[in-house]
């Protein structure tokens, strides 16, 4: 799940056309054209809209200038809350230095909607793989 959200100029809500995605601003939040971190959404002035369709939140832009898609804290516990009723593994976050603090975290909400974290172990021995270095436990000059 993202920790950013995606801004759309001209679009005036979710599915309508958009002219561009703006440019990078990094002092505001945003490292790359038409990406913000998440918790940089709170300075941005944006008027939140829920899509019932899109069962997701967006941002227009006080300018008229366009919108923000992005997940929040509601969303994200629709989204664990589809993957325990599926028996799907977990969670996890694209661009999680992005994310809020406290209660506006994501990656928090996850954790907490989750209820736990797996302790097993990760699976780190392939010795059948046909790739010499993985094959022998990445061990030096291999």
């Amino acid at each position: 799940m993202p920790a950013y959200g995606r801004s759309f100029i001209g679009a005036s809500g979710m599915g309508e056309p958009h002219s561009g995605v703006g440019l990078p601003n990094k002092a505001l939040g945003s490292w790359e054209a038409g990406v913000w971190d998440y918790k940089a959404l709170s300075k941005q002035g944006l008027e939140i809209m829920y899509d019932e369709k899109a069962q997701a939140y967006y941002g227009k832009y006080q300018s008229g200038g366009g919108i923000c898609s992005y997940d929040t804290p509601e969303t994200i516990q629709k989204k664990v809350s589809y993957l325990k009723q599926r028996g799907l593994g977990g969670a996890m976050f694209w661009e999680a230095s992005g994310d809020g603090r406290g209660q506006e975290s994501l990656v928090g909400t996850s954790f907490r909607s989750l209820g736990n974290l797996d302790q097993t172990e990760n699976l780190l021995v392939y010795p059948d793989s046909r790739y010499r270095n993985i094959a022998s436990g990445m061990e030096a000059g291999v």
